[in-house]
Order: structure tokens, then C-alpha cells, then sequence
């Protein structure tokens, strides 16, 4: 049976998997199929890229936001903003994600100027992988697969680091709505007993029955009264 999603419970399931801070909070803003699809996958790419790991970079947009990343050219988004809701993003339903890598006890971003496509494309089979354990495949696009892209002409290219929600479902969730998910894969954490095992009372056991041996050698314990009683 699905259960609904609580923002408790998203937040506690963000934090639990690794997410950063200002992860967690980015992705408390879009659609919690989104957030639940990032937890899965972050556990499914780490565990198969040891020293390799990935946090949130964008999540919900305003529309000043959105103009913003547009002045810094097709590059980087092609929806201008300037219309009101023309992102993913400006609804809730689309997350941007950057490959962290471990360096010594610490880990540090991917640089910019050397990022590999690889990684990009691996987070985003982790991704697809999780969205199909959890049943959201089907309503998601994924950048660094193909099936995402910015730019125009020339200067068209994969949308490295980006997973959305498809257009027809941009107006199906909004801030503050909860989602189902399966309760299978996401079962909530089993609650600590109260009680102290060490000062817990035994359980009581049936009476053993008395053998026959017992009865003769100690009849004082199994007769309401004594043998050979004194004459009087």
C-alpha cells in the first residue's frame, strides 16, 4: 500500500542520505518525486562509484531567478523567463545536480572546467534506475541521457546535471502538496521500544507437573495433610 509524504519525513530522508544543507533545502522546493528519486539514486551512484558523489545545485526558480540564469546565455537555459512559467524549474519540477569527488577526508566539487560527461551520464542512469524502483519513470526527462537540451544551432548540446518532470505534468504538483510513494522501498524507520530489556519480567511458565518420584520423596509439598499422624 502507498503511503502520502509528509515534509518531516522528506527532510529526515535528505539528510539521512548525505544531502547538504543547501541541498536539503533546494530540494525541499520541488516535487517530492523529485527529492525521493535523488535520495535513491545517491545511494545507487555512490555504491557504485566509490570517491564519487553528487549534490543539488538548482531546484525551484522565481521568475526573476529564472530571467537571471537566462542573461548568462542559451548556454544555459532556453526559457527566458520573461513570459512567467517557461522552466521546469518556475514549477517545482526539475533539479540540477554537480559531481563531488573525494579528496583525501574531504570532498570537492567536480571543477568546471574539467567535468566529465560520464559522471553526468551515470547520475543520470542512477537516476532513471531509482525513478523506476519508485514507479516515476515514465514522467521524468534526464539531461545527460539526451533527452534534455539547451542551446540552439551549433551550440546545442546535452543538458549535463539535469532531470525534470515532463511538461504535462508541470501543473499536477505544487509547494506544500504531498506525493504516494511505495511503502516498500521508503518504509519509515521502526519505532525504539520503551521498555529495558535487563528489567523486564520473565514470562510465567505452567506449573510442571509433579513426577511420582517427586510425590513420595516429598509428600509434605504435595498432600494437604501429614503421614502417619500421632495417635492420640
Amino acid at each position: 500500500m502507498p503511503q502520502t509524504t509528509t515534509p518531516e519525513y522528506i527532510r529526515q530522508r535528505l539528510e539521512q542520505a548525505g544531502f547538504n544543507e543547501l541541498s536539503v533545502n533546494k530540494l525541499m522546493n520541488v516535487n517530492p518525486e523529485l527529492a525521493l528519486t535523488a535520495i535513491k539514486a545517491k545511494q545507487l551512484y555512490e555504491a557504485a562509484h566509490p570517491g564519487k558523489s553528487f549534490q543539488v545545485e538548482q531546484g525551484f526558480r522565481s521568475k526573476i531567478q529564472q530571467q537571471n540564469i537566462a542573461a548568462l546565455g542559451s548556454a544555459y537555459t532556453n526559457a527566458s523567463g520573461k513570459k512567467g512559467h517557461e522552466s521546469p524549474h518556475q514549477f517545482g519540477q526539475a533539479i540540477d545536480f554537480h559531481i563531488l569527488e573525494k579528496n583525501g577526508k574531504e570532498w570537492v566539487r567536480q571543477p568546471d572546467n574539467r567535468e566529465n560527461p560520464n559522471d553526468y551520464v551515470d547520475v543520470a542512469n542512477a537516476m532513471k534506475q531509482a525513478a523506476q524502483e519508485l514507479g516515476y519513470a515514465s514522467k521524468f526527462n534526464y539531461g545527460a541521457l539526451g533527452d534534455v537540451h539547451v542551446g540552439r544551432g551549433k551550440r546545442r548540446h546535452n543538458d549535463w546535471g539535469h532531470i525534470e518532470e515532463k511538461k504535462h505534468f508541470w501543473n499536477q504538483w505544487r509547494p506544500g502538496q504531498g506525493v504516494q510513494i511505495p511503502t516498500s522501498n521508503f518504509a519509515k524507520p521502526p519505532q525504539q521500544q520503551q521498555c529495558i530489556p535487563c528489567v523486564q519480567k520473565p514470562p510465567k511458565q505452567p506449573p510442571k507437573a509433579p513426577s511420582l518420584l517427586d510425590m513420595i520423596l516429598q509428600p509434605l509439598q504435595q498432600f494437604p495433610f501429614r503421614l502417619n499422624p500421632p495417635r492420640f
